[in-house]
């Protein structure tokens, strides 16, 4: 018997924003100009179903991520044990865990994402939340 799959494709669109803010200290105007990196994630399907005991849950980049972003973990909401064996694939492009798919529940997945074009030492680190709809047969 094989293993049943489900899979969900993400997107990761980066945009930079320009912030200016003003204020008035001791009666002098100041303001300053800014650049904020604004991302914007989608992922299809969302949620996704699984209906299958120890199903191969896998999210992958689309191609039309940036490559200078890539995944680097997932957490799991709460209270859940459904998730286990969380695998960045090499490269960063895919994450695969196996869903025990024991219990009827949404299971969160916080996917934490880095762009090694970001601010700071080791780049920008965010996160998204899919969702998983189990419904056990």
């Amino acid at each position: 018997m094989t293993q049943p799959i489900a899979s969900a494709v993400v997107t990761v669109t980066k945009t930079d924003k320009t912030i200016i803010t003003q204020s008035v200290t001791n009666g002098v105007p100041r303001g300053s100009i800014e650049t904020a990196t604004i991302y914007d994630v989608v992922t299809v399907t969302n949620p996704l179903s699984v209906t299958q005991p120890n199903t191969l849950v896998t999210f992958t980049l689309s191609s039309e991520t940036a490559a200078s972003i890539t995944i680097v973990g997932a957490d799991v909401s709460e209270g859940s044990d459904q998730i286990i064996d969380v695998t960045v694939q090499p490269g960063g492009r895919s994450i695969t865990m196996t869903d025990l798919c024991t219990v009827a529940e949404t299971i969160h997945i916080f996917l934490q994402f880095s762009d090694s074009e970001g601010r700071g030492v080791n780049g920008f680190t965010f996160e998204h939340d899919p969702e998983i709809d189990n419904v056990p047969h």
